[in-house]
């Protein structure tokens, strides 16, 4: 299921077996609702078998613990499992809504893992027919080295001509080199120039994520950042 409570994922840590209101969204996300009327703080218990990681600041936190985050207004308490691979595509109110087609992921550094992501024309019925797409997403990691693999592996749908946005999280320094497909791309100054151009890479320093840009492929597609200090804790 989508949704499912914390014991489905961590059935080995007896604290989810009294998680009431907190649950996953898919394997990767963890959602804390605010239940209390006027509170602007929501304590959260991480399960413990993973590394977690703040959604809204990219902090760090390990599992088997409870901590306290801020919650106001319009916020809701939400931690990404540590090794996450998050595909999303551009903000749309509805199926057709016209829309620059884009792919994100984001990757966060943790054991190493795979994501297949699924994707069909999202109106008729001919996915029942094959018309639909599955693409493996990998990403493995080695002290000083984030990679990531993208591979198409089952059915014949086309997808429009789009870029792919790769963020690679955690990142406390650029790297020194980026490829993909061992052809190194250039660095941009600025992610409205990344925007720009059909591929290249930013580094943001404030946020300490690698943004790397290229373009879809029926073809593999290997992403490598090199050359950077791993965050530590």
């Amino acid at each position: 299921p989508v949704l499912a409570p914390t014991v489905y994922y961590f059935p080995s840590d007896t604290q989810t077996y009294r998680q009431d209101y907190e649950f996953m969204w898919g394997p990767y996300f963890l959602v804390a609702p605010v239940f209390t009327q006027g509170a602007t703080k929501r304590s959260v218990y991480l399960p413990s078998g993973s590394g977690w990681i703040d959604y809204y600041t990219d902090r760090v936190y390990a599992g088997g613990q409870t901590v306290t985050v801020p919650a106001p207004l319009g916020t809701i308490p939400l931690f990404v499992r540590a090794g996450a691979i998050i595909p999303s595509g551009p903000l749309m109110q509805y199926v057709t809504e016209p829309a620059s087609p884009e792919l994100t992921v984001d990757l966060y550094p943790g054991p190493d893992g795979s994501f297949t992501l699924y994707e069909d024309d999202g109106e008729s019925l001919t996915y029942t027919r094959g018309n639909f797409l599955r693409t493996r997403l990998r990403q493995t990691r080695q002290p000083g080295v984030r990679q990531l693999s993208i591979q198409r592996v089952e059915g014949r749908w086309t997808p429009l001509k789009r870029p792919w946005w790769a963020r690679f999280h955690q990142m406390p320094t650029a790297p020194v080199i980026v490829k993909v497909n061992g052809a190194a791309l250039a660095r941009m100054s600025t992610k409205a120039q990344l925007a720009s151009v059909v591929q290249g890479w930013f580094y943001d320093a404030r946020k300490h994520i690698t943004i790397v840009k290229f373009p879809d492929s029926s073809a593999p597609l290997h992403v490598e950042t090199r050359g950077h200090i791993e965050t530590r804790g």
